[in-house]
């Protein structure tokens, strides 16, 4: 959800609405951009939902709606917030000194801060209170470091804090979600558009993206979204290893979520066949700015390797990602 309509206008950015949230679609000519996210660097303003959880009870109560083991202090750890054995959100989750923090999907916060609440904590929705950017690509690193003071992570989902000018930022390296380098920035809502222009403008160049690029990045990189992929779907279909706690995925539904590749783009919730049945729909599928073809992810019913898509029978294959090797693999992918 952006804060900072009127500063992404000045830099081109079309602001759309999803999911009920302010988003920046793009800043024109995106398959220029998503070329300078490869080869360089660039900023993207999240949309976040951050959960402060304190208390006596906090892990014992978090733990219980959370489908993955809690981490260390100033560490974080991926994985889906469950209820009623749905995923209502996916969620990155800190332990930090007193408190545990997460970040999940803006619309979602309500439905967290429900999953989370009982006797012995205190579960508060401080999302007005912070803003969060992503620096992604091969020169993400040195990027990071043009700006920041804060040694920028070595290891997924580690934590370090800096400023970039006068700004105090929490730096956090990410897992891989774009197949490139990445970082999430928090920042005080008050100095997001100090802390924006710095990342877009000063240091080493990194071009402003918007969100039909990440989908795209992310898509190649294999890694599921929340809002196309996981969005109240059984944990079962869905086979993402860092989200579960080591052996202990949950054991395969009928349905589940494949990756696969095709000629051309099919629309989003176009209908699969296989052996002449229809076994599920497209979530997500983008053509492909660098190569020929395009790719995206279905929930289906079958063990089919070629599947056809939609009225026209769009054939299409059955594959593994990531589809484009970048600067680093997502810790997402789909296990076969």
């Amino acid at each position: 959800m952006t804060g900072l309509p009127a500063r992404h206008e000045q830099y081109g950015g079309i602001i759309t609405a999803r999911a009920g949230t302010r988003i920046v679609a793009h800043y024109g000519r995106p398959e220029r951009t998503y070329r300078a996210v490869r080869n360089v660097a660039g900023v993207i303003e999240h949309g976040l939902g951050v959960i402060v959880v304190k208390g006596a009870w906090r892990e014992q109560l978090v733990e219980e709606n959370f489908s993955n083991r809690l981490p260390d202090v100033d560490a974080g750890q991926y994985g889906f917030v469950l209820t009623d054995g749905s995923i209502v959100a996916d969620a990155y989750v800190f332990t930090v000194e007193d408190r545990i923090l997460a970040f999940v999907p803006p619309d979602r916060t309500d439905a967290v801060v429900e999953a989370w609440s009982g006797d012995g904590v205190v579960v508060q929705d401080n999302s007005d209170a912070f803003a969060g950017f992503g620096v992604y690509g091969p020169e993400a690193t040195e990027k990071v470091a043009s700006v920041c003071s804060a040694t920028t992570p070595d290891s997924a989902l580690s934590i370090d804090r800096g400023a970039i000018q006068d700004s105090g930022v929490t730096v956090i390296r990410d897992d891989g979600v774009t197949g490139e380098e990445g970082y999430l920035l928090i920042a005080a809502s008050a100095d997001a558009a100090e802390v924006f222009d710095a990342l877009v403008n000063r240091g080493l160049s990194a071009a402003p993206f918007g969100y039909e690029t990440w989908e795209t990045l992310t898509l190649e990189a294999g890694t599921p979204l929340f809002e196309t992929e996981l969005r109240d779907t059984d944990p079962a279909a869905i086979g993402i290893s860092n989200a579960f706690p080591p052996a202990e995925d949950p054991s395969q539904g009928d349905h589940r979520l494949r990756a696969f590749t095709a000629a051309t783009a099919p629309v989003d919730g176009t209908t699969v066949y296989a052996g002449g049945r229809a076994v599920g729909e497209v979530t997500r599928a983008r053509e492909q700015p660098k190569d020929e073809g395009a790719v995206g992810f279905a929930m289906v019913e079958t063990d089919e390797e070629t599947v056809a898509i939609g009225d026209e029978r769009l054939a299409a294959t059955i594959s593994s990602p990531p589809f484009v090797q970048g600067s680093d693999r997502s810790a997402r992918l789909l296990e076969e």
